[in-house]
């Protein structure tokens, strides 16, 4: 493989990535709109970052997902709707759009015995503000449960 676009056009992608990224290829930071993007996430960084200055905030804390995951079929790359799969209610998208740091750590359990999670996201630099809230959070709530399935690491009982 030589490029993006031969890796893409193998199969052997998840459908959903690989329609995110080859609608890219071929694209460049001259290309227009492409100014338009990047003074809108620079707003948005802004907004954020005035925001949790007023509040006094060292993070913004929410759900990773606001909606129930669906089921994973046995084979991925046959998904017709990849995106209803993976993207529903997800809101892990603002820490990467902004390029600040962000901690999931575990919340507890829907009631059909599916993981929940919350998200830290904090301003660039803060990761070991997020390590020590994040922490504190799962020794406060001790939410982390490793799945039935898991075997032991050594040293564990």
């Amino acid at each position: 493989m030589k490029t993006l676009r031969d890796i893409l056009l193998t199969g052997r992608v998840v459908p959903s990535r690989s329609n995110r990224l080859i609608t890219n290829i071929g694209k460049t930071t001259s290309d227009p709109g492409y100014l338009s993007v990047i003074q809108r996430r620079e707003e948005l960084r802004q907004a954020v970052l005035k925001m949790m200055a007023d509040l006094q905030l060292d993070a913004i804390v929410h759900a990773t997902f606001d909606y129930p995951p669906g089921r994973i079929p046995p084979e991925p790359l046959t998904i017709a709707d990849p995106a209803g799969v993976g993207d529903l209610g997800n809101n892990r998208r603002l820490a990467p759009l902004l390029a600040f740091p962000a901690l999931s750590v575990p919340a507890g359990f829907t009631p059909e015995g599916l993981p929940v999670g919350i998200e830290f996201l904090g301003r660039q630099f803060s990761e070991g503000r997020l390590l020590a809230l994040g922490y504190a959070f799962e020794q406060a709530t001790h939410h982390r449960r490793p799945p039935m399935t898991t075997p032991p690491l050594p040293g564990e009982p």
